[in-house]
């Protein structure tokens, strides 16, 4: 008997580690299981212990039963009975004074009509007693109108919100409701109030109060590490910022008729730009007004160069259930940049192609392996690294869409090395401690890698150097305003390929 009563104690613990099991929540079956392991040999060695058990267990399931019953009681209080009897003040209707019996209940109508005092006339009551009607009491009719109409003019403003243009019809990468608050996931104050050394303030963030806890979110947005593309992004949730099945969330209208699928590195991920508004947002939001509704899927990953985005997209290609209308691959700044650092590291052959570094540790292991040597015409061989390793993976990026039936297009992107300068870039240049003038010698070295590659992208090199004000907050990156108007010239040059 002992051993019965000992099990059954031990079932319920036991059965949820089952059910734990089958959701695939480790931690928590190993612990249910502890816990029932633990009940069952008290039970076997203690009884007298385990019929104490079961007495508090009883006890506070009795308290928990109370506290749920007066929280539920008090919620009804404050939905139902304290709603209701505002209600009855301001109509003057009480729910215990029924008024005037309809016709159909108690009385049965020879000629229909009432008198001057509203009582029924020509009338034969069926065997109901007249019911008294205080003097504060309204026509059934006139209450009926004051509910029924409030509920019509919410399920239409419901049905007219649902219609609007812009709202998202999902969770998922591609498809996600940016006008939810989702849980915040860093604290007011917390964190760093810079990126990459430059501060964040008003200088590139004019009229964007929300920039600080973007940064204090994407440094809690740590990838995963992965051995040949470098990084995965992790999935995240904040309020400026999140992340759904490995991709940025981008702005999505209802019923999308067209899907883009953008990569790139982390100026297309959307460094210095909410989730509504990095250059894919930004996309769909012109296509839109377009009449063109677009679902932007955002594959951007900060460090991806050209090749790393080919990796991506055969791997998109080979999970997707359906094709995309349209890939983009938006490049030129990290392609630059590993070009420049391949010398450093001395691996400088153009027939390797190669990833950038995501860590600074791994960035110290290549210079450990560097072989010593000076690197004769160090500008000539920048360009041909950039330049080769780019047309390699456009090339194998052309050969995977053609196989499969999808367009697409390259984009090489703006640059604050390769940029005519405006007055506000001088704060811009002061802070990432660029020679100004140098400026003539990167920008002609970034147009020679994008020249000599001969991969005749859409050039938006100069699609910035129209605008007055900050735009850069970094060496690569933009804030907002930049991002709409990348996301301008990008939608203009393939608007034909939608447009149908």
């Amino acid at each position: 008997m002992r051993v019965v009563v000992a099990a059954r104690r031990a079932a319920v613990p036991l059965a949820g580690a089952v059910v734990l099991w089958l959701l695939g929540r480790r931690r928590a079956v190993v612990a249910a299981t502890i816990i029932g392991v633990v009940v069952l040999l008290v039970g076997l060695v203690a009884p007298r212990l385990a019929r104490r058990f079961d007495r508090f267990i009883a006890r506070l399931g009795r308290g928990a039963g109370l506290l749920v019953s007066y929280g539920l009681s008090t919620l009804a209080w404050v939905i139902v009975v304290l709603p209701t009897w505002v209600v009855s003040r301001l109509v003057g209707y009480s729910q215990l004074d029924p008024g005037w019996a309809s016709a159909g209940s108690a009385w049965n109508h020879v000629r229909g009509g009432r008198g001057p005092d509203g009582r029924p006339e020509g009338t034969t009551r069926m065997g109901a007693l007249e019911a008294p009607r205080a003097s504060t009491a309204r026509r059934r009719g006139r209450l009926r109108l004051l509910i029924v109409l409030p509920l019509l003019a919410a399920v239409v403003a419901v049905a007219f919100r649902a219609a609007a243009p812009g709202q998202a019809t999902g969770e998922t990468a591609g498809s996600y409701d940016l006008r939810r608050r989702p849980l915040t996931a860093t604290k007011s104050g917390d964190g760093p109030v810079s990126w990459a050394g430059v501060p964040v303030d008003e200088y590139a963030h004019d009229s964007e109060p929300w920039a600080k806890d973007f940064f204090r979110e994407l440094t809690q947005a740590t990838p995963l590490q992965d051995y040949v593309l470098g990084q995965r992004l992790r999935d995240f949730r904040g309020r400026y910022l999140n992340i759904v099945e490995g991709r940025r969330v981008s702005y999505t209208p209802v019923n999308p008729e067209r899907t883009v699928w953008f990569f790139g590195g982390s100026t297309m991920f959307g460094i210095g730009q909410r989730d509504g508004h990095t250059i894919p947002s930004e996309f769909a939001r012109l296509a839109e007004r377009d009449g063109v509704r677009v679902r932007a899927v955002n594959f951007g990953v900060s460090a991806d160069v050209n090749w790393v985005e080919t990796l991506r997209f055969a791997e998109a290609l080979s999970a997707a259930k359906e094709k995309p209308d349209l890939v983009v691959f938006y490049d030129g700044v990290n392609d630059f940049g590993l070009a420049s650092e391949r010398i450093d590291e001395g691996s400088i052959d153009p027939a390797v192609l190669e990833r950038a570094p995501v860590s600074d540790q791994e960035r110290e292991r290549h210079r450990q392996q560097r072989v010593p040597g000076e690197v004769p015409d160090r500008l000539g061989l920048t360009v041909k690294l950039g330049a080769t390793q780019y047309r390699r993976g456009v090339e194998t990026a052309r050969q995977l869409g053609a196989a499969n039936g999808v367009p697409v297009v390259f984009v090489w992107q703006p640059s604050p090395y390769a940029r005519a300068g405006a007055p506000a870039d001088g704060e811009l240049y002061r802070r990432i401690g660029f020679d100004v003038a140098t400026l003539p010698v990167t920008t002609k070295l970034y147009a020679d890698i994008r020249t000599a590659s001969g991969v005749n992208p859409i050039d938006l090199t100069g699609i910035l150097d129209g605008v007055q004000e900050p735009v850069y907050i970094d060496g690569s990156h933009t804030n907002e305003l930049g991002a709409n108007v990348v996301a301008g010239g990008l939608y203009r040059a393939v608007r034909r390929q939608l447009v149908r």
